[in-house]
């Protein structure tokens, strides 16, 4: 039985993953796109 608070504390932290997961994806396209302009 899940209580609303562990499914809210699981969201919260799934969606923190995701997004520092997403953060670390955009930085790498931008790396590689400012070495291959150059």
């Amino acid at each position: 039985m899940f209580d609303r608070l562990d499914l809210l504390s699981i969201l919260l932290k799934s969606g923190l993953t995701l997004a520092t997961v997403y953060v670390i994806y955009l930085r790498s396209a931008a790396v590689k796109a400012k070495r291959s302009s150059r």
